[in-house]
């Protein structure tokens, strides 16, 4: 599975999309490795996917979904502890605990994003270790740090680890990012237009390029979650994505997005290439 944030590329590990998916994930999710955006892009995947009420999830269609990406979501909670040694605070941790033992407002489940725990003092993971011994059944946290080595290893054990390494690119050399990156904006705009001729032109660049495909998707999916993020909040990101959020409808947006998923994923199972091609065009289109 591949996320998009701040024009990058990033690899959800394959056991964490697969926990996801059929419903095993634990009650409490470790994200170690990669960078802090990156970390958070998968934090933010995981709790879109567990309050989800889709059959494929995160569907990206259901109203918690659209309240999750748009980061308005009343069961998703958000803390984050700063740059210092112990800035993430012993209080904050009761206050984590005490909200956990609360039933969910719309979702059935509750989920705590838990940003930069590395800078838990001992006495906070101690703290943390409380609810993680015996949770709400309701509740998933996602711990998310740069390493695993600044953790108690009570905490840990109670967790699952999921590594994000250094690997967002694929091995792509940059020109090939460059050209995915330009390519990807010419479709999203040849979208917004009539008919399909612009997007049939946009695209026919992939029929010969299997790879540029796979490096694309994450790109447009990058571009159209930040215009639907823009039809919620008053964040301009760049503008083709001003573009889009002024010429398509939330739900349109949405669609598309989903379209983007099941091309990621089809190529996974390797299917026919220009089948592929076709059909995301016809899915990307203007016209439907």
């Amino acid at each position: 599975m591949e996320l998009c944030i701040n024009e990058n590329t990033v690899f959800v590990p394959d056991a964490l999309d697969i926990a996801i998916k059929n419903g095993r994930l634990s009650h409490a999710v470790i994200l170690d490795g990669s960078g802090s955006d990156e970390r958070y892009a998968v934090a933010r995947y995981i709790a879109r996917s567990l309050v989800c009420r889709g059959k494929q999830k995160p569907c990206g269609e259901c109203s918690d979904c659209i309240k999750a990406e748009s980061s308005s979501h009343p069961d998703i909670y958000e803390y984050s502890g700063g740059e210092t040694a112990r800035s993430f605070s012993v209080d904050k941790i009761r206050e984590i605990r005490a909200q956990a033992y609360i039933i969910p407002n719309e979702a059935d489940r509750k989920v705590f994003i838990l940003r930069n725990v590395s800078s838990m003092s001992e006495q906070a993971q101690n703290a943390l270790l409380k609810v993680l011994e015996e949770p709400p059944a309701f509740v998933t946290f996602i711990l998310e740090c740069g390493s695993k080595s600044m953790l108690l290893p009570t905490v840990l054990s109670r967790s699952s680890v999921y590594s994000l390494g250094d690997e967002k690119t694929g091995g792509a050399d940059p020109e090939k990012l460059q050209k995915a990156k330009e390519t990807a904006k010419a479709i999203v705009l040849a979208a917004c237009k009539p008919g399909e001729i612009n997007l049939l032109k946009a695209t026919a660049v992939f029929e010969k390029d299997k790879e540029l495909l796979r490096l694309c998707l994450p790109e447009i999916k990058c571009i159209l979650g930040a215009a639907l993020r823009q039809k919620y909040t008053d964040k301009k990101e760049n503008e083709t994505a001003s573009a889009l959020s002024e010429a398509l409808s939330a739900s349109r947006l949405l669609s598309m997005i989903n379209a983007v998923d099941n091309c990621s994923s089809a190529i996974k199972r390797n299917a026919n290439h220009n089948l592929l091609i076709t059909k995301l065009c016809c899915e990307l289109s203007a016209n439907n």
